[in-house]
């Protein structure tokens, strides 16, 4: 039974240590964890996702004084969350199993599952009118017609070559807005002559069917990765994002900022020799204090709240803006003066002042007398006390305890010894 009492008061105590100032962990919502220093994330169903931020719904726990206490999050994707849902949508796309809403955002980007296999369209051909085509005709080298979806592009498509009458050597093809400039030399001495130029022109064509190659792992994550993250994709992958540091107990704000959570532990108290009368009520504040190594981190301090009213708040509440700039911290103690200023202890005296007085030195005379003991003479052990009882007599024999004092007279006659010298010593610098 002295056990158990024993494990009862050690799980009061694990229970109401966080009463007291310090910091502690909060554990994390459902679906978070931690990667060295990075948060990730696995978006639940009734979360709410809005300008890439994620509000939980379950939020993060604590254990104040026997009380669990739940506060909401909210985690900000980070900016390279898109590269990981494109490797968490990779394996899906290959298989065709892709969430509807997560095959639009691959759509977007040309990506697409076709005939069993996942594939990727040139960006270059038009599917969707209007389309338009650059075209470049070049009668200095014969009237041949480039085209190309983009005048950088058929610039480049043009190829060095010789003027019709092949005396001169065009090469160096390149756009330089709104021309494709090209340099010109002397074919039998190679000698710089000029500078020339086209002018490509903007054509509209008509849309063309769309032409897929096989698209493979590595060219997808490149191109997905830089693709904007809906809101609602997160839901649809089955794999975790990184977030940026968790934003505990937020504020409404599309930009949250975190806020203390005030948590009740008692009824309200009449504050003595409070006019009007004032009643405290024991509690402990949270306070987000997070770090890039422990971003679960809060600061728990105890906090009493003074009012003039004996009604008791029952559940936790966020600490407004101007009081949470006051809150205390359990790294910097309150000053007990300061807030109890006519308290005993608080209190100065005035001792006056001391002038010093010699002390007079006496000398003494002192020695050790040994005494003769107690056991000089015939000493010897009991004899055995016997009793009877209904007939049966029972002898209780002191030998063992006899012999058991003859074995220890050494050391206490040796403890003696010593006590007296250290007597006699402490005795000698007193005087």
């Amino acid at each position: 039974m002295d056990h158990r009492s024993k494990l009862v008061a050690l799980a009061l105590w694990a229970c109401c240590c966080l009463s007291h100032a310090g910091y502690a962990q909060l554990t994390p919502p459902a679906g978070a964890t931690l990667s060295g220093s990075t948060v990730m994330y696995r978006a639940a169903a009734n979360d709410v996702i809005a300008g890439g931020i994620a509000r939980t719904a379950a939020g993060a726990s604590l254990n104040v004084g026997g009380r669990a206490v739940v506060m909401p999050v909210a985690m900000r994707y980070a900016s390279n969350a898109a590269l990981f849902a494109a490797r968490g949508a990779w394996p899906l796309l290959a298989l065709g199993v892709l969430a509807p809403i997560a095959m639009d955002w691959v759509r977007g980007q040309g990506f697409d599952f076709i005939d069993g296999q996942p594939v990727s369209a040139d960006p270059s051909i038009c599917t969707v009118a209007p389309c338009y085509e650059w075209q470049v005709n070049t009668p200095s080298q014969g009237g041949a017609l480039y085209k190309a979806s983009t005048p950088e592009g058929v610039c480049s498509s043009i190829p060095d070559g010789k003027s019709p009458d092949g005396s001169l050597y065009l090469r160096a093809f390149r756009y330089l807005s709104p021309y494709c400039r090209f340099d010109q030399y002397r074919v039998d001495t190679g000698a710089f002559l000029a500078t020339g130029s086209v002018t490509p022109n903007k054509v509209s064509i008509a849309p063309k069917p769309a032409q897929y190659v096989s698209a493979v792992q590595s060219d997808f994550e490149t191109k997905m990765a830089a693709a904007p993250l809906p809101d609602a994709l997160p839901k649809a992958l089955p794999v975790p994002l990184p977030v940026q540091q968790p934003i505990v107990n937020p504020d409404a704000a599309p930009s949250p900022l975190p806020q203390p959570l005030w948590v009740p532990q008692g009824d309200p108290q009449p504050v003595p020799m409070s006019d009007p009368q004032q009643y405290k009520q024991p509690g402990t504040r949270i306070t987000p204090s997070p770090s890039p190594s422990s971003p679960w981190q809060v600061d728990v301090v105890p906090d009493d709240k003074i009012s003039n009213s004996p009604t008791p708040i029952r559940d936790p509440q966020a600490v407004p803006p101007a009081e949470a700039a006051s809150a205390p911290k359990s790294d910097k103690p309150s000053d007990l003066c300061t807030e109890h200023p006519d308290i005993l202890a608080c209190q100065k005296i005035n001792l006056g002042s001391l002038d010093p007085v010699p002390l007079p030195n006496e000398n003494k005379q002192m020695a050790i007398t040994p005494d003769s003991g107690w056991t000089i003479g015939s000493a010897s052990c009991p004899a055995p006390r016997t009793v009877t009882i209904r007939g049966f007599t029972l002898t209780m024999p002191f030998t063992m305890i006899c012999d058991f004092a003859l074995a220890i007279k050494p050391l206490l006659i040796g403890f003696a010894w010593l006590s007296a010298a250290l007597a006699f010593m402490g005795l000698s610098k007193k005087d």
